[in-house]
């Protein structure tokens, strides 16, 4: 925060620091937790991840939350990253041409708080380690467009027997 007052008292960044900082989109932010969720405003799906990295800062194209611990960044990426989160999703997405506009609508859903003596939330954070570990073998083609890497990906952890049990038991706590 001290290094966002010194450039806004330099008259010369103040119209630079006011558009940085609009609506205090960037100051809201400081200072940086030690462990955040990140995911997506807007898409087809729902996407999230655990933000480790004290010196990131996120744009208005992401929502972020701080997190008190990894396991519940991971139960949480478990549940957000699952299919059945944004099939259960969709009804409360805009429409255009596709569903959208994710915004905090997620939070909406029945997601319990995570707890560390329940054994469905454990499991869930262990089998978000395993996809994870799933995910990191997915061998990246720069050429390709994101998106698609994204649902070669999810399709990936998708057929996994650690992807169908994720599906399973978020299919179960969300109903």
């Amino acid at each position: 925060m001290n290094q966002l007052n010194a450039l806004s008292n330099c008259v010369e960044y103040d119209a630079l620091f006011e558009q940085l900082d609009y609506q205090s989109k960037l100051s809201k932010q400081l200072p940086i937790p030690q462990m955040r969720l990140v995911y997506n405003r807007s898409g087809m799906h729902l996407v999230a991840a655990k933000v480790k990295n004290r010196r990131a800062l996120f744009s208005s194209g992401l929502y972020w939350a701080t997190i008190n611990n990894e396991d519940e960044a991971d139960y949480l990426c478990a549940i957000m990253n699952s299919a059945v989160t944004t099939e259960r999703l969709r009804p409360f997405m805009s429409y255009g041409k596709d569903e959208r506009d994710i915004h905090k609508h997620v939070w909406q859903l029945a997601i319990e708080l995570y707890d560390s003596k329940n054994l469905t939330h454990t499991r869930l954070v262990k089998l978000s380690r395993d996809a994870a570990s799933i995910a990191a073998t997915f061998e990246v083609d720069p050429e390709l467009h994101f998106a698609a890497t994204r649902r070669h990906i999810r399709e990936r952890l998708e057929a996994s027997e650690v992807g169908s049990e994720i599906s399973e038991i978020v299919e179960e706590m969300l109903s």
